[in-house]
This record gives structure tokens, C-alpha cells and sequence, in this order.
């Protein structure tokens, strides 16, 4: 028999000790109830299916506190800045889209001050009835006679006037002399082709003839009185603000002007868009004084350094020692220049030092052969020439006896240096001084060779010495030196007289 009580015995029939499938079930139903999940709820698109999984919760109102408490604090610090943006915002909105009403405030302040005539004397807009309104009664009155009275006797003052007493200028002659003056445009013309070029400078204002041609119609018009000075240098003006890069408008806006000092200031301008332009410097140098030009010059030689006549110019305005430095550094640019190194020769020669002239010369030549530059025979004469008649006799002589003999072979030396080949010396009337350096420096070449090429009729050239003996080969015709040196008879006799020798 069992020892268990009735009720724990009952308890474990009915399923008290163990639970049943059944029994749990129901315990699970009554965990989904109190957690308010339902499984017949629809599903959310938006959410899916924990829409209901936290529903059983109780709200949290100080979370909410707490982050609401969060938001006002961030939204304190930033205040300020936000603020400030917003203003500035709406500060550049109203510079850039003002109102009306804006616009007119200063106006609006202003009209305090009219009268209360001018507020009667403002018409309504838009009303134009008075206009089309007829008058219902019209009624004509006869002028008074005081009235005509009146104007009879302000008549008779105007009349009294002597008309003839009031003008320089003669009535009568004055379209008289204005059909004598002739101009060669016409006026019509003028206008036509202002308007032409104007199209052409708007159009394309950036092509320079446009703004040239349009300054010098500008001149023909202040020519014949039709514009004022000033219009053709407006019109350079604007030339140059569009094309500051451009030299003939820098040139035609300072020749355009009358005084020295404000062509200058122009040309100066110029050179500030353009400092390479040769032709600006030369024209601003030009304008200057002696020490304006040497600076000038100083400058110009850095910013165009490959120009001849800058390096001369300046060389020509310095003192010897600096002349000599400023011919050294054009060399170190321009060593094949040929006009830098006779320069350098003339300014020795200058300078008294007549020995160094032929060395100048001599090295310009090795170091244009060094070069393997062709020397040029004929154009070394013609610098030859040219140095005789700025008077440097001795850079001349060293010419010619440097170069007398280059590339010309001992078989051609008749023909080459004869004055009827025209090819050494000058064909007509040539200068005696560089005659004679080209007959001594014959001379010498035929020492040299111990030939005698010149025959002793050159005697009659007193600067020149040599013996004449009646065998010499003559390789200068008689009839040629006499032609080309214009000799007097009486030298002409004693050529003669040597020539039947």
C-alpha cells in the first residue's frame, strides 16, 4: 500500500508532477497574451515583423528628456553661427535683388520736403480724361486795347536795335567766304566711314589696323574742323587697353602727341606691356638727354640683348673703360656681329691707341673664321669705306690690309684689285684714303711674295712709297688710276713719261 497522501497521489494522475503536451501549450498562449504578440497581426511593409516587438515595454519619457536636453544644448552652441550665416545670406540676396521698396527709401525720405503746390502739380497716372474732355462752354473775348499797345511799343525798342553794331562777322560776306574754303573730304564720306570702322573695332577689337585707321580719320576730321583734338587720342586710348601687346599703337598715340615729355610718358607706358619692342626703345632714347639715354640704353641692351644698334649706341655714350666693357659683353652675345668688332677698332683709334686697332681687326677676323663664317671680302671693303668717311683712317687701313687677301688665289690678284674690275675699289670718284691703304697693302703682299705686282706709276699717290723701276710688272692699269683718282695733267704727264719708260 502506498504511503503517498490522497492528494499527491491525485496530483500525480492528473498530470501534477508531469506536464502534459497540452498543458504546455496553454502556458506558452498565456506568454504570448501577456507580451501582446498576436499572431494574427498583418505584416508591416515598412517595419517588417518586429512592429510588435517592443510594444509590451513601457514608454521611456527620461530617455526622451535626456536627448531633448542634448539637441537644445547642440543647438545652443551653434546659434550664433547660424545665425550669423543667415544674416549674411540675406545681406548678398539683397545686394543682388534689391526691392522696390529699398530702391526708392532715399527717395522716400525726401519727400517730406515738397510743398503742397508740388503735391497738387502731380498728375494721377493714367488719367486721361482731361485730354478728350471738351469744354461745355467756349467764349471769345476781343484782345484789349492796352494789350495791343503793349506789343507796338516792345516793337518799336527791338527795331531801334542796330543789328549790324552787335556782330564782328559781315552778314553779307559771311556765306561768301564759307563757300571759298575747300576741303578735299567730303563730310558725308567722313561720317561713312566712322561708322564703318566703328563696326570693325566692335566687331573684332582686337585687330590693331582697326584701331589705327579709325585715330587717323580722327586727324582728318580734326583736319577739317569736324571733331575735337582729343577724338583720335581717345580713340588710341581704348586701341591700346585692348591690344596692350601691339607696337604701332604705342607709336601712333605717342606720335600723336605734341609735347616731348608726354610722347615719352606714352612710349614709356608701352614698354611696361612690351619690353622687347627695338622700336620703342629707340623712340624714348631719342626723346631723352644724354644721361636719360645712357640709362635708357642700360636697360634696353638687358631686355632686347641681341640688337646691334643698342650695344653701339650705348658703347658711343660711355667713357672708354666702360665702352670697352659694354663691346666685351655684346661680344659674348654676338660674336660673328661684324659691326662689334670694327666698333671696338674706331674706338681704339679714338682713344690714341693706333697699335691696337689692327689687332681688334685681326682677332674679328679668326674668331669669325673660328666660327666657320664665310668672310665676306667685298662687304669688309665696303665697312672699309664707311670707316674713311666717319674719319677713322686707321680702321680703315687695318681693314683693308686684314682682308686684301682673303680667298683671292695669286693668279687672280690683277683682275681682283685692278680699279677697272670695280670689284676692290670704289667706281666712281672713290676716297683717296682708302685707295691708298688698298694699293700699300697691295704693296705689301708683293714684298712678301717678292713679286712686284704695282708698277711705279703709283708714285704720283705722295702717301704711299715705293721704287719704281722702269721693269716693274704694272697690274693697276695707268688709264684706270687716272680715271678713278681724277689726277691733274701734270700727274698725268708724269705717268705718261713712266709708262714709255
Amino acid at each position: 500500500m502506498s504511503s503517498l497522501s490522497p492528494k499527491v497521489q491525485l496530483g500525480w494522475a492528473t498530470g501534477g508532477g508531469q506536464k502534459g503536451p497540452g498543458r504546455e501549450e496553454e502556458e506558452e498562449e498565456e506568454e504570448e497574451n501577456e507580451k501582446g504578440y498576436d499572431k494574427n497581426q498583418k505584416f508591416d511593409e515598412f517595419e517588417g515583423n518586429d512592429v510588435g516587438l517592443f510594444t509590451w515595454t513601457k514608454y521611456d519619457e527620461e530617455a526622451d528628456a535626456v536627448w531633448e536636453e542634448i539637441d537644445k544644448r547642440m543647438d545652443s552652441r551653434r546659434k550664433d553661427r547660424r545665425e550669423a550665416r543667415l544674416k549674411q545670406e540675406i545681406e548678398k540676396c539683397r545686394a543682388s535683388c534689391p526691392n522696390i521698396t529699398e530702391q526708392f527709401a532715399h527717395l522716400k525720405r525726401k519727400l517730406f520736403t515738397m510743398s503742397s503746390h508740388e503735391w497738387d502739380s502731380i498728375l494721377e497716372i493714367g488719367d486721361y480724361s482731361l485730354r478728350n474732355k471738351k469744354r461745355r462752354f467756349e467764349s471769345y473775348v476781343p484782345v484789349p486795347d492796352t494789350l495791343l499797345e503793349k506789343a507796338r511799343q516792345e516793337k518799336e525798342h527791338v527795331a531801334a536795335l542796330d543789328l549790324k553794331s552787335l556782330t564782328v562777322v559781315d552778314p553779307r560776306g559771311y556765306l561768301t567766304d564759307l563757300k571759298s574754303i575747300k576741303i578735299d573730304v567730303d563730310i558725308s564720306d567722313i561720317k561713312r566711314a566712322r561708322l564703318l570702322l566703328k563696326s570693325v573695332i566692335q566687331t573684332n577689337p582686337k585687330h590693331p589696323p582697326g584701331w589705327i585707321a579709325t585715330a587717323r580719320l580722327e586727324e582728318v576730321a580734326e583736319a577739317c574742323r569736324l571733331s575735337s583734338p582729343d577724338e583720335a587720342k581717345a580713340v588710341l586710348t581704348r586701341g591700346v587697353k585692348a591690344i596692350p601687346n601691339f607696337v604701332e599703337l604705342w607709336m601712333q598715340a605717342a606720335k600723336l602727341e605734341h609735347d616731348d615729355g608726354n610722347k615719352s610718358r606714352t612710349l614709356r607706358k608701352g614698354l611696361e606691356h612690351i619690353p622687347d619692342s627695338v622700336w620703342l626703345w629707340k623712340a624714348v632714347v631719342e626723346l631723352a638727354n644724354e644721361e636719360d639715354a645712357r640709362l635708357l640704353l642700360q636697360r634696353a641692351v638687358e631686355c632686347c640683348p641681341l640688337n646691334v644698334e643698342l650695344w653701339l649706341a650705348l658703347a658711343r655714350l660711355e667713357t672708354y673703360d666702360s665702352a670697352k666693357k659694354v663691346l666685351n659683353k655684346a661680344r659674348s652675345y654676338m660674336p660673328k656681329e661684324l659691326a662689334i668688332w670694327i666698333s671696338a677698332a674706331k674706338l681704339e683709334e679714338a682713344n690714341g691707341n693706333k697699335a691696337m686697332v689692327g689687332k681688334r681687326i685681326e682677332r674679328g677676323i679668326r674668331t669669325l673664321q673660328k666660327a666657320a663664317m664665310v668672310v665676306d671680302r667685298e662687304a669688309w671693303m665696303k665697312e672699309a669705306e664707311a670707316a674713311e668717311r666717319a674719319g677713322s683712317v686707321a680702321t680703315c687701313h687695318a681693314i683693308i690690309h686684314n682682308t686684301i687677301g682673303v680667298r683671292v688665289e695669286e693668279e687672280d690678284r690683277k683682275k681682283t684689285w685692278s680699279p677697272s674690275s670695280g670689284s676692290s675699289l670704289p667706281r666712281k670718284n672713290p676716297p683717296a684714303p682708302a685707295a691708298l691703304a688698298l694699293l700699300q697693302s697691295a704693296i705689301d703682299e708683293d714684298e712678301a711674295q717678292s713679286k712686284r705686282l704695282i708698277s711705279p706709276t703709283t708714285a704720283f699717290l705722295n702717301p704711299i712709297k715705293c721704287d719704281a723701276k722702269p721693269h716693274i710688272y704694272s697690274v693697276i692699269s695707268i688709264t684706270d688710276l687716272m680715271r678713278s683718282y681724277e689726277v691733274s695733267s701734270a700727274d698725268e704727264a708724269i705717268v705718261k713719261s713712266e709708262d714709255q719708260l
